[in-house]
């Protein structure tokens, strides 16, 4: 009896890990997602989170919190990826809780 529920409890534990997802996005919004934002609203703990070489503009691609979720954002190069604020005064991303 033991054996069987250790069984049942291994295959749904097993059946809730998902893995890991890597979104790829470009400046011109025609990636997996049209904004920085919408990817990282989308992705989990884990999940990965790369930007073409560009030129990442607008709100949707600053002011960007994790909401302390351990997510990877890195840019794909080859070129430089950079994310504009336009001397806005705002911060392109936020660390936070544990983030």
């Amino acid at each position: 009896m033991r054996a069987l529920a250790l069984a049942c409890w291994l295959v749904s534990a097993a059946a809730g890990a998902l893995p890991a997802v890597t979104y790829h996005l470009d400046a011109a919004g025609t990636g997996d997602f049209p904004t920085i934002s919408a990817a990282i609203y989308a992705a989990e703990s884990g999940d990965s989170i790369l930007l073409a070489a560009g030129l990442y503009l607008g709100p949707a691609n600053t002011r960007l919190s994790f909401a302390g979720r351990d997510i990877v954002l890195a840019g794909a190069g080859p070129g430089a990826t950079i994310l504009d604020c336009e001397d806005s005064g705002v911060r392109a991303v936020r660390f936070e809780n544990g983030a």
